[in-house]
């Protein structure tokens, strides 16, 4: 606890400064209806609107699956999260939700980084698989909506839910989230 409360003044945003309104709406994109939406969309493009169905259905699962393990974590945490910088009504529309550890949109956006690693196994995908997590961590402690340590387990238990995603959908469909 000390340490989180040592190092997030450091990354914290000023309420109203352009890196706030950055950090608000990269925590919009990064929100678990979102990023539902756009990982659904991605499945159906990349494989077609039959076989997208099934690939997205599992990914809607594994997003699933991840707001399961945030609820129950932060009940049996509850960890109450830093005074957020953003207090008003946009605080609804970036998820700063009773209950800290751990961060929800760290969990999903690791599972969308996998699946776009999955889908699109280029380069460029891998890259912004890697980096859109840590842009979201940003975003969530620019915030203050969670201490860094609430991240840093957003993040791990992503990687569990990744993970768990992948070893049970790997067997039944080669190529598929």
């Amino acid at each position: 606890d000390d340490a989180d409360r040592d190092w997030l003044p450091q990354v914290r945003g000023s309420p109203g400064s352009p890196t706030v309104h950055a950090a608000v709406a990269i925590a919009w994109a990064g929100s678990g209806p979102v990023t539902a939406a756009a990982g659904t969309l991605l499945c159906l493009r990349r494989h077609g609107r039959r076989r997208g169905t099934r690939v997205a259905v599992r990914w809607l699962l594994a997003v699933g699956a991840g707001g399961a393990v945030e609820a129950a974590t932060k009940t049996i945490v509850a960890r109450p999260g830093p005074t957020p910088v953003v207090t008003d009504v946009a605080a609804a529309r970036v998820g700063i939700a009773p209950g800290s550890f751990p961060s929800g949109h760290v969990i999903t956006a690791v599972l969308a980084g996998a699946l776009l690693a999955r889908l699109h196994p280029t380069p460029w995908a891998r890259a912004a698989a890697a980096a859109w997590p840590a842009v979201i961590a940003w975003s969530r402690l620019t915030l203050a909506a969670h201490w860094p340590a609430d991240v840093a387990g957003g993040a791990l238990a992503g990687i569990a839910v990744a993970l768990c995603w992948a070893a049970l959908t790997a067997r039944r469909t080669p190529g598929a989230p």
